[in-house]
């Protein structure tokens, strides 16, 4: 449950809401993360609708591992809960968001790392033309997917193309 909304269903100061939580919190009985409060250890649980989803989702995700489909072409296909599904797998370490609108397995992009380090010279730099060779997939999937390994240091972008770290 959110701060805010425990706060609005209180009647009371909010110093005394925060005082209650903090009593809680050290007794062990809920923890906060961020503005969020919830049981200790509670993990939520889906539907068995919910489930078939992600089942679905993880499914067409994998299928291309290299290629997955768009969040659109997921929203289209599964629904409305698709986004806030999407997002559930990657706290569970099942999917990394690569870029605002791609989801990758965890396996794929841990695979294509370790591919891309296996076949790249360190310190050496790549063009995105050679990287697409390398990894066999178009410029559509490849920058997207060099940004992201750009923010976790894998890689680094530099004026003429991109260094393996």
């Amino acid at each position: 449950v959110s701060l805010q909304s425990i706060r609005a269903s209180v009647v009371g100061a909010n110093e005394v809401v925060d005082a209650a939580l903090s009593r809680l919190v050290d007794s062990g009985k809920i923890e906060r993360s961020g503005s969020m409060v919830r049981p200790v250890n509670w993990q939520p649980e889906l539907d068995s609708r919910d489930k078939a989803v992600s089942e679905g989702l993880l499914h067409d995700i994998c299928e291309r591992p290299s290629e997955p489909p768009s969040v659109g072409e997921l929203v289209e296909k599964f629904g409305v809960k698709t986004v806030a599904l999407l997002r559930k797998l990657e706290r569970d370490k099942k999917l990394d968001r690569v870029s605002e609108d791609r989801y990758y397995s965890t396996e794929a992009v841990d695979g294509i790392i370790r591919e891309m380090e296996s076949k790249l010279e360190t310190g050496r730099t790549y063009t995105p033309a050679e990287l697409r060779e390398v990894l066999g997939v178009s410029r559509k999937y490849l920058i997207p997917f060099l940004e992201f390994c750009d923010r976790r240091g894998v890689t680094e972008r530099r004026p003429e193309g991109r260094v393996l770290r």
